[in-house]
């Protein structure tokens, strides 16, 4: 299923890097067809968020937290790394964008929140 998949893509994303990856998935239904261009964007939405988070986060600790019920599914994706000012332009960087892009295509609720020095916390809501 898509939860299992992301989270073993995210072990290999975190394998070679020095931050501890913490994953927390609760599927609480089975069977609950995705189609194949949303399984896409929303595994490319978390992939571009975990990269960003090896790349520039500096952080020590990352939280992967996948819920699905009644068909709404919920990604978190948190570090507690250095965070960023998200008034700066500068960090509206490709990866950034693209999140917002991929969020937009899946007609989610999607939410950045980051300060310098606080770490970044992204939240995707949608509907399978």
């Amino acid at each position: 299923n898509l939860a299992s998949f992301i989270h073993k893509q995210a072990i290999k994303i975190f394998e070679y890097s020095d931050i501890d990856l913490h994953v927390n998935a609760s599927v609480s239904e089975t069977g609950v067809a995705v189609s194949g261009e949303k399984r896409r964007q929303i595994y490319l939405l978390v992939k571009e968020g975990l990269n960003n988070i090896v790349k520039h986060s500096e952080a020590q600790n990352a939280f992967l937290e996948i819920s699905l019920y009644k068909k709404r599914l919920h990604i978190s994706i948190r570090d507690d790394g250095r965070g960023f000012d998200p008034d700066l332009r500068k960090y509206e960087t490709m990866g950034i964008r693209n999140i917002y892009e991929r969020a937009k295509i899946l007609n989610a609720d999607l939410k950045i929140e980051t300060a310098p020095g606080k770490g970044t916390s992204i939240n995707l809501k949608l509907n399978l």
